[in-house]
């Protein structure tokens, strides 16, 4: 439920999360945020083995782009790196490479810079 609909770790902390869980299942013992990150994160590792893996043997090939965008917010800047391929029934597809908070300025050396280090990750 976390990761499908991309809601933040703390949510197993919010009081009527709590109490629904505990209305549908009072013997259901939630896990605390840490431990769900923890959990998160190991999928997130798993499926970017696997995605990996996948890429490695296939027979097409990959273009990459990057979007770069800055919070309006915090004014913090990321970068998405994605590789589009066509797959083996001629289905475009794409996949997220990479997904970083971008350092420094925003010139062309230093989003090259990151770009780089992705891939080389």
């Amino acid at each position: 439920m976390i990761i499908n609909h991309e809601y933040p770790f703390n949510k197993v902390e919010h009081e009527y999360f709590k109490e629904i869980v505990n209305n549908l299942n009072p013997q259901f013992k939630l896990i605390s945020r840490n431990t769900l990150k923890s959990d998160c994160m190991g999928i997130y590792q798993e499926e970017k083995r696997k995605l990996y893996k996948f890429l490695d043997k296939l027979d097409s090939r990959i273009s990459c782009t990057i979007d770069l965008w800055s919070s309006e917010h915090t004014k913090d800047a990321y970068l998405c790196l994605t590789c589009h391929f066509v797959d083996e029934e001629w289905v475009l597809q794409k996949k997220i490479l990479s997904f970083v908070k971008m350092e420094g300025d925003h010139t062309g050396d230093d989003i090259s810079k990151v770009v780089m280090d992705c891939l080389l990750k």
